[in-house]
């Protein structure tokens, strides 16, 4: 896989036909700069997915995807990208082999979000869906995250199967 970010515009879920997709190396796609475009979904994935490929061709309409780089500060890079595409909704997609809940260049945790708590705050979403922990998230996690985003938070141990 390329270290290129990977944006995927789909059509609907239910013919799974590809309309369109781009590359891009900028933080802020500029396929979601214009003023009349948003998003239900954004979908956030980890470099160190499996079969990234497989999981951008499964996202539905309305669902734009971002692939966070290792070097990357993905609560930044999200709050960014919340920002342009007015997504209400998050998954966020991590290696379900991982030890612990890594995304970008730094582990989630409770001292990240509390690091982070003002970026936080600014996401207008209403739901964050975390896919692939297959390691143990803490209940305080849960709920710190919730609190400082104002959403509900679920936690799926696989990764999403989008058919």
């Amino acid at each position: 896989m390329a270290n290129n970010s990977l944006i995927w515009d789909l059509a609907d879920c239910t013919s799974k036909t590809i309309i369109k997709n781009k590359k891009t190396q900028s933080i802020q796609p500029k396929s979601t700069r214009r003023n009349n475009v948003r998003y239900e979904t954004l979908a956030i994935l980890d470099s160190r997915v499996p079969k990234i490929d497989d999981l951008y061709a499964q996202l539905c309409s309305n669902t734009i995807g971002y692939t966070v780089a290792p070097a990357h500060d993905a609560l930044m890079v999200i709050t960014l990208l919340l920002g342009e595409t007015r997504a209400h909704k998050l998954m966020i997609v991590v290696d379900d082999q991982m030890e612990k809940l890594q995304l970008g260049a730094l582990p989630l945790d409770r001292q990240q979000l509390r690091a982070k708590s003002a970026l936080l705050q600014e996401w207008a979403i209403t739901e964050v869906t975390f896919y692939g922990t297959n390691m143990v998230i803490d209940a305080e996690f849960i709920t710190e995250f919730a609190q400082l985003t104002g959403a509900k938070v679920n936690v799926e141990n696989e990764l999403p199967h989008l058919d």
